[in-house]
C-alpha cells in the first residue's frame, strides 16, 4: 500500500489552503458586522477594512502556531520533558493568561468608544484567545530554555580548570547546546513579536474604520490606546525573552572563561541583536498604527 503524500511537501496546497481560509474567514466577519448594525456606512462598508486585517492577522496566528507545534514535536534529547511537566506548565500559561487579559482591560479601560454591531466584544475575546494560544509553543520553548541554560552551566561548572585552545568533547558539546538555545530563544521572540505586532495593527485597523465612518469620535477611541496596546506587548515579549538572554549570556561567557581561544567556544561570542530588536516591534508597529487617523 503506497504512503499517503505529505500536504506540505506541496506549496501550492498550502496557498490554497491558506487562500480558502482568509475567504472564509473574511465572509463571516463582514456577514456578521454587516447584518449586526444599523450603521450600514460601518457595517457595511468600513467595517471591511478591519475584517480583511483581522483575517490575516488570524492567519498568522495560526501559521505560527502550526510552526512553533512543529518546533516542540521536533525537540528531542535533553529537551523531551515530561508529562507532567507539561500539565503543570499548561497550567501556568493559562494563569499568565488571565493577568495578560487583566492588563489589557486595564489598557483599554476608560474609554467611551463602543462599537455599533452586536456582540462584538465576543469576536474580539475570541480572537484574542486564538492569538495567545498561537503564542502558547513559543512561551513554553522560552520555558524549556531557562532549564537547559540551568543544565549547561552545571556541565560548564564541571568542565574543570580554564585551558586555552580547549577544543575537547565536553566543551563542544556544551557549546553547541548554547549555540541551539540562542537559535531557539530568536525564534522564539520573533514569533512572539509578529504575534504582538499583529494585534497591534489590528487594533489600529478598527480605531481607523470606526473614526472614518464616523461611528465614533476619534476623541472616544484615542490613539493612546493603540500606543498603550503597542507598549503592553513590548513589556510582555520582553518580561518572556529578556530574563532567559541575560542567563544564556551569563552561561555563555562562562564558558568562554573555561576554553579562551576556542574557535567553537568563540563563536557564542558573536553578537545578534535580532532578539532584542524584535521585542521592540509591536511598540514600533504602534506608532504609525495609532496616527492613521488624526
Amino acid at each position: 500500500m503506497a504512503a499517503r503524500p505529505d500536504r506540505r511537501r506541496y506549496p501550492s496546497a498550502t496557498t490554497a489552503a491558506s487562500a480558502l481560509f482568509v475567504l472564509a474567514v473574511f465572509g463571516l466577519l463582514h456577514r456578521f458586522g454587516a447584518g449586526g448594525t444599523g450603521n450600514t456606512a460601518f457595517g457595511d462598508g468600513r467595517f471591511r477594512i478591519w475584517a480583511a486585517v483581522a483575517t490575516v492577522s488570524l492567519l498568522v496566528w495560526v501559521l505560527l502556531f502550526q510552526r512553533g507545534v512543529g518546533e516542540i514535536r521536533a525537540l528531542s534529547g535533553p529537551w523531551r520533558r515530561s508529562r507532567r511537566w507539561w500539565a503543570g506548565n499548561l497550567a501556568a500559561y493559562a494563569v499568565l493568561g488571565v493577568l495578560t487579559a487583566v492588563a489589557i482591560g486595564l489598557v483599554v479601560s476608560g474609554g467611551s468608544a463602543s462599537v455599533p454591531i452586536r456582540h462584538f466584544s465576543e469576536i474580539v475575546d475570541g480572537l484574542t484567545a486564538l492569538g495567545w494560544c498561537a503564542a502558547g509553543p513559543w512561551i513554553l520553548m522560552v520555558w524549556m530554555g531557562h532549564e537547559r541554560v540551568r543544565d549547561l552551566a552545571v556541565a560548564t561548572a564541571a568542565v574543570g580548570a580554564p585551558a586555552p585552545g580547549r577544543e575537547d568533547d565536553p566543551v563542544a558539546l556544551i557549546a553547541r547546546g548554547a549555540v541551539e538555545i540562542r537559535e531557539r530563544v530568536e525564534r522564539s521572540a520573533l514569533a512572539l513579536a509578529v504575534l504582538g505586532s499583529t494585534s497591534v495593527l489590528t487594533t489600529g485597523a478598527l480605531r481607523c474604520s470606526l473614526v472614518d465612518a464616523e461611528a465614533v469620535a476619534a476623541e472616544d477611541f484615542s490613539s493612546w490606546w493603540i500606543l498603550g496596546y503597542g507598549a503592553l506587548f513590548s513589556v510582555v515579549v520582553a518580561a518572556v525573552v529578556f530574563p532567559l538572554l541575560f542567563a544564556w549570556r551569563a552561561q555563555a561567557l562562562g564558558l568562554v572563561d573555561r576554553a579562551p581561544g576556542s574557535r567553537t567556544v568563540g563563536a557564542l561570542r558573536i553578537r545578534r541583536p535580532l532578539s532584542v530588536l524584535s521585542v521592540l516591534a509591536p511598540l514600533a508597529t504602534s506608532v504609525p498604527t495609532a496616527f492613521l487617523v488624526p
